[in-house]
């Protein structure tokens, strides 16, 4: 979904979310008129630190909600090349392991 305006990535964000709009703006912390704001096109920018909410509350990277690009790490890269050539069953188990994990440190 690059390319695409703010409105239309919040607006992608709370369809993914399955939340009315009242429900994600207190989520956040914002008031649903805020929401409804961003959701029509009126406002073009938004503060890194709700964008960082965003990511944190519903794994959107923060870069993509604030400007609709991705900033790929190098070793994002590399770590997506490397996960492109396992087969469906290890990419499963590898799956299992990381909640595993995540879970473990309080991340999930």
């Amino acid at each position: 979904m690059e390319n695409t305006t703010l409105d239309e990535r919040i607006r992608h964000i709370i369809a993914e979310t399955g939340l009315k709009k009242a429900a994600f703006a207190r989520s956040l912390g914002v008031t649903p008129n805020y929401i409804y704001v961003l959701c029509g096109g009126r406002v073009k920018n938004i503060s890194p630190s709700l964008a960082m909410l965003i990511e944190q509350k519903y794994g959107f990277p923060a870069d993509w909600v604030a400007t609709g690009e991705t900033q790929t790490s190098e070793a994002a890269r590399e770590l997506s090349d490397r996960l492109r050539g396992l087969d469906d069953k290890t990419l499963k188990a590898l799956n299992r392991f990381l909640d595993r994990k995540l879970r473990a440190i309080g991340k999930k």
